[in-house]
């Protein structure tokens, strides 16, 4: 498995089952699949009906913001390398902090690797990064997602319309 470092800063992430590394070109292919999946942005407003250039065009966009400030990861099966899905830890202008995000392919849902990974991800973003403060978004409508967040330790901040869609924020 691939490690990639910026000075002495490891940048995988590891969990139980899961190894998060940095997104690189060759896991488009992969992701545009996930993202065009049944359901896959049924929480997501932002990201529902585009076209699969919308989503190349995002994680180019990503991988631009990587080679800066790592805070988009692609989560690979420990044990068999396949991609999974993607966790993130971006600052986010319109809350004006820095939030959390996991995006998995559907037959990785119901499994417990969300908490998994953002369990992992908020202890680095908090201990590592040094943030005082982890946001998670999340649509009104996503109860799975609230009760996620609730269950890695953020609790309920505020509401915020965002790109034209009821959002509640939590955080740490």
């Amino acid at each position: 498995m691939r490690r990639l470092t910026l000075g002495t800063i490891k940048m995988t992430l590891t969990t139980e089952r899961t190894i998060s590394s940095p997104l690189e070109r060759d896991d488009f292919d992969s992701l545009l699949e996930m993202y065009s999946e049944p359901d896959s942005n049924k929480f997501v407003k932002p990201f529902q009906n585009k076209h699969p250039d919308f989503f190349s065009d995002f994680l180019n966009k990503r991988l631009l913001q990587n080679e800066t400030s790592i805070g988009f990861w692609v989560v690979r099966c420990k044990e068999t390398g396949e991609i999974m899905g993607t966790v993130n830890l971006n600052f986010f202008e319109s809350i004006d902090g820095h939030h959390i995000g996991c995006h998995l392919k559907r037959e990785n849902w119901n499994k417990g690797l969300a908490t998994e990974i953002l369990s992992k991800l908020v202890t680095y973003g908090l201990k590592e990064k040094g943030l005082n403060t982890i946001y998670g978004l999340v649509e009104k409508e996503n109860l799975v997602s609230k009760q996620l967040l609730k269950k890695i330790g953020l609790h309920y901040h505020s509401n915020k319309e965002i790109l034209n869609t009821d959002i509640e924020i939590y955080c740490t």
